[in-house]
């Protein structure tokens, strides 16, 4: 049994309904030439459906005392993990467009994580169109920050298209492997010679100009959080009235749109962007 930090500890005290606490990914696939789509889908759901150890936090859950989540928190293994809940296999229906598939994620999206359980799921997805799949991750703020997420996806993915996933992703095994990858491929540090840290140091003596400047530019900041600047605007204040800012509610609903990167950087040219 681990500690949680107060700092995870504070995305379980302030999610509710409206405001849930979890992160997730939706990633996009074809599937390989000259396989049976089902058996190739069967057989990737029973490599995830691993169960030996696995990774933190896939095999852990929440442990409170009489406080609650108002008390210290700590991460336990679960000695009822149930894999056939954590992944799911779903299909969607006909026609299988995008449409069908952000409508599945949407209502995935929208609905709070068991925290009687591991914090986490992942559902692949089938039925889609040009012989694709989809995968949708989902997991606690708590549990896996923005960057451990990152690392998990890619440790999932492999750079060589007839490579064969042999262990699951999810398992300590495969986080063992990928952190031995990252150590092979960390550049090697180079030191900065002194006559380089003098002109950094130079160039900084130079924007902060002391004492002085330091405490004006805290001044700057404080009013623009104060809603005092009226050259830059903030979350709280000279929010202007659109679709977006209305009052939330537990609902999420995900949607994407594809653009010609021409078309992008014509507007980018045009707005000197």
């Amino acid at each position: 049994m681990r500690r949680m930090p107060i700092t995870d500890a504070f995305f379980l005290i302030m999610e509710s309904r409206r405001t849930p606490m979890h992160v997730g990914g939706l990633n996009l696939f074809t599937l390989p030439k000259d396989v049976d789509d089902a058996s190739f889908l069967t057989r990737l759901g029973e490599t995830l459906r691993y169960d030996g150890e696995l990774r933190r936090p896939f095999g852990e859950k929440l442990k409170t005392g009489p406080l609650g989540i108002a008390g210290p928190i700590a991460w336990e293994e679960d000695d009822e993990l149930d894999m056939d809940y954590h992944i799911r296999h779903s299909a969607l229906p006909k026609p299988g467009r995008y449409r069908e598939l952000f409508a599945l994620v949407s209502r995935l999206h929208g609905s709070l994580l068991d925290r009687s359980r591991p914090l986490w799921e992942m559902h692949l997805i089938e039925g889609l169109r040009n012989r694709q799949f989809a995968t949708y991750f989902k997991a606690h703020h708590c549990a896996i920050d923005g960057m451990a997420a990152m690392h998990i996806m890619m440790s999932m993915y492999s750079t060589n298209a007839r490579s064969k996933v042999k262990v699951s992703p999810l398992s300590y095994e495969a986080f063992q492997q990928y952190k031995e990858k990252l150590e092979q491929d960390k550049p090697k540090k180079i030191r900065p010679r002194e006559d380089e840290v003098k002109a950094i140091t130079e160039v900084l003596r130079d924007q902060l100009g002391g004492t002085v400047n330091v405490g004006r530019a805290v001044q700057d900041m404080a009013a623009v959080w104060l809603g005092r600047n009226k050259n830059m605007a903030v979350p709280f204040h000279q929010v202007p009235k659109s679709a977006l800012s209305t009052q939330l509610t537990g609902a999420r609903r995900f949607v994407a749109q594809s653009w010609n990167f021409d078309r992008v950087r014509a507007v980018g040219k045009a707005f000197d962007g």
